[in-house]
């Protein structure tokens, strides 16, 4: 905007012009154009760092979805192996315990029939080691996902070792199965052949005692048996028949003392 200011006074004894200049530029169009251009321009270095900004972190965002969605899916699928392997723990352990059973009846009927225990004990504590090294592993199975990988492969290595112990210890249920089933035929033989000795000697001391009662003059008594020497002479079959009617048999002679004695 263009002042100028006139001295009234001065102005009849000389010319004198004096111009006042005032430049407001902001109120200029083209002022008003540059402050419009430079506010639009901060708004759309604004708007580029902004969505800059947006963009980043909607990549991070994206970013660390993806990789919560896979520790979750690595950490489901360890999980469901732990779950499977725990239940084939408990499993495998509910069968040990089975054969446990069995194995220590087994064992106890064998010790009743052959009365040797130091094997048993021996296996009783191999059975009580493994079983606390599977309970171990099982409370090592809460641990984080990294102690899951390293106690899977554990687990399936103890699963193996359980396995083949199961099939040994059925191995020996079966021989001691045998063994018993083996002694108690030994047994009933036994107890046949006691009762035939048992009527042997009865019917023996029965024969002794009826010899023993009636015994006639003309008896010898040599050691633990009694003579009678007949003067008649008569065939064997009737000699034997003689001596059977009397409760005696023939005599045997089994030492040169006896035959002496006769």
């Amino acid at each position: 905007m263009l002042t100028m200011d006139i001295d009234k006074d001065t102005y009849a004894n000389k010319p004198s012009v004096t111009f006042s200049v005032h430049f407001q530029w902001w109120k200029r169009p083209s002022g008003v154009a540059a402050v419009c251009l430079g506010l639009l321009c901060v708004l759309l270095l604004a708007g580029i760092i902004g969505l800059s900004v947006y963009y980043k972190l909607q990549t991070s965002s994206n970013t660390l979805t993806i990789e919560r969605d896979q520790l979750q899916t690595s950490s489901n699928t360890l999980t469901i192996e732990r779950d499977q392997l725990q239940t084939s723990s408990n499993t495998l352990t509910k069968e040990r315990d089975q054969l446990q059973t069995s194995y220590n009846n087994l064992a106890k009927e064998r010790d009743q029939l052959q009365t040797s225990s130091n094997t048993l004990t021996k296996e009783r504590d191999q059975l009580q080691t493994s079983y606390n090294n599977l309970a171990k592993e099982r409370d090592q199975l809460q641990t984080s996902s990294n102690t899951l990988t390293k106690e899977r492969d554990q687990l399936q290595t103890s699963y193996n070792n359980l396995a083949k112990e199961r099939d040994q210890l059925q191995s020996s249920y079966n021989n001691l199965a045998k063994e018993r089933d083996q002694l108690q035929t030994s047994s009933n033989t036994l107890t046949i052949e006691r009762d035939q000795l048992q009527k042997e000697r009865d019917d023996l001391m029965r024969k002794f005692s009826n010899l023993k009662q009636t015994c006639l003059e003309g008896w010898q008594k040599f050691e633990s048996s009694w003579y009678l020497l007949s003067s008649v002479r008569k065939p064997w079959e009737e000699s034997r028949q003689y001596c059977l009617e009397r409760g005696a048999d023939l005599v045997i002679i089994n030492s040169e003392e006896e035959q002496v004695r006769e």
